[in-house]
């Protein structure tokens, strides 16, 4: 586990505590040339991994290992999606759930349109929606076939509910349908 405290926060805890190898940790000063080894893990880390800001390094002979974030998505740790961080409601999980290989993998809110992205079944999916009106696009990797679907909303609608997740829901639901009378 991990915990960043700022330098109040350890003030606080070493103050409450007094004395003790807790105490000795917290206040031990950075290894020399951290700065550096921060540096160059960042050059060497590309895109994929991001490089804690706090410049946390375990110095050994001969270098260091620098802490860092590895970005791994749920899809790519073979994890089903959760729902947690969406917070789409109790009354949309249970239906999004029961989509065959349902996925969201992107989510980008906007002040004035949403953006969504993922798949379904067989399908890679786009959503767009602005204030007045939403569209889902889906088109299955492997035949080809494309589908959309889309509405204008009522006015002052996006203002009331800016959630894309019951829209998508039901075009997909829709896509669903087709795929079974076909």
């Amino acid at each position: 586990m991990w915990v960043n405290l700022d330098n109040s926060e350890i003030a606080a805890i070493v103050a409450a505590l007094g004395e003790g190898t807790a105490v000795d940790k917290l206040l031990a000063r950075p290894h020399a040339g951290t700065g550096e080894f921060v540096a160059a893990a960042e050059r060497k880390a590309g895109e994929q991994i991001t490089v804690e800001v706090d410049g946390i390094i375990d110095r050994c002979p001969l270098g260091a290992y620098v802490m860092s974030w590895m970005w791994v998505s749920e899809k790519e740790a073979k994890l089903p999606m959760s729902y947690e961080w969406l917070n789409p409601g109790d009354e949309l999980v249970s239906p999004m759930r029961a989509l065959d290989r349902f996925r969201i993998n992107k989510l980008d809110y906007g002040d004035d349109s949403t953006t969504a992205s993922g798949e379904f079944a067989d399908y890679l999916w786009h959503f767009e929606q602005t204030t007045t009106n939403w569209k889902l696009s889906a088109t299955a990797y492997l035949t080809g076939h494309a589908f959309a679907h889309g509405e204008r909303m009522a006015e002052g609608l996006y203002t009331r509910d800016p959630t894309p997740f019951g829209r998508i829901l039901r075009a997909l639901k829709i896509l669903q349908r087709q795929l079974e009378t076909d």
